[in-house]
């Protein structure tokens, strides 16, 4: 496992702005999925709603489409999503790393986040945290990704985020939240060659683990070890383990 580098993070996902909303086709899933979850288990009108790690707006777009408010509050760590953001809804945007920004909107109905979650440090303080700034009776609605994530990219690589199981999950929300929802499924992708899949990351921009350094050796053995172990009819496969919890603040 591989520890987060924040800075990174920014930059890769700063790189990926362009490409990010035509290739990030299982979080454009998740997004859908989990407002559809949320309005089933607790509808549609919320007064304030904080969207925490809102990237280029693919939730965001669904939110000012399909939920009423009357304050909207996003976040992100990469500057330029405010420009993104402000063509797609009239809102604050709050820059800067959702574990050390000093103070967060409050009090918040709504705390929402789509694959965002599973680039956390220490997701049990963040829960806290926005346990803090809600409402009584606020909801936390959010989907991440299980341990099964990319699980062929870890293998192959040696490099894996720390991805929290549901009985982790489960565990970190229960001294502030009584859950309505929790899922997942296993969503798998499947690309030409090795090299396609690695195209993918970086089109998405979660390739902000490590600085690996891809010598024409290094590419050389990731290909062969992933046409060994992960080859199926039509190419290689990716798999993806989105998890989706809607929870009410206690």
């Amino acid at each position: 496992m591989s520890r987060i580098n924040k800075a990174l993070v920014a930059r890769r996902f700063a790189g990926s702005i362009d490409s990010y909303p035509a290739n990030a086709v299982v979080q454009g899933e998740t997004a859908h999925g989990l407002i559809a979850a949320l309005k089933a288990d607790c509808g549609s009108r919320f007064n304030s709603i904080f969207e925490v790690g809102c990237g280029t707006g693919l939730l965001t777009t669904i939110i000012a489409r399909e939920l009423q408010y009357r304050k909207l509050a996003v976040n992100d760590m990469v500057a330029a999503c405010r420009h993104r953001i402000a063509n797609i809804a009239d809102c604050e945007f709050i820059e800067g790393d959702i574990e050390t920004i000093p103070e967060l909107p409050q009090p918040v109905d709504l705390v929402i986040s789509n694959a965002t979650f599973q680039w956390l440090a220490n997701p049990e303080a963040a829960f806290a945290r926005f346990a803090g700034i809600m409402s009584a009776g606020g909801v936390l609605a959010f989907s991440t990704f299980g341990p099964e994530n990319l699980r062929e990219i870890a293998a192959v690589t040696g490099h894996s985020l720390v991805y929290r199981s549901i009985a982790d999950i489960r565990k970190m929300l229960t001294a502030d939240f009584e859950i309505k929802t929790i899922a997942e499924q296993s969503r798998s992708m499947v690309f030409n060659a090795p090299l396609e899949v690695l195209k993918h990351l970086r089109q998405t921009g979660v390739t902000g683990i490590n600085n690996k350094i891809w010598t024409k050796s290094v590419l050389k053995n990731f290909i062969n070890s992933y046409i060994d172990r992960y080859s199926v009819t039509g190419g290689v496969v990716l798999t993806y383990h989105p998890i989706l919890v809607i929870a009410v603040k206690r």
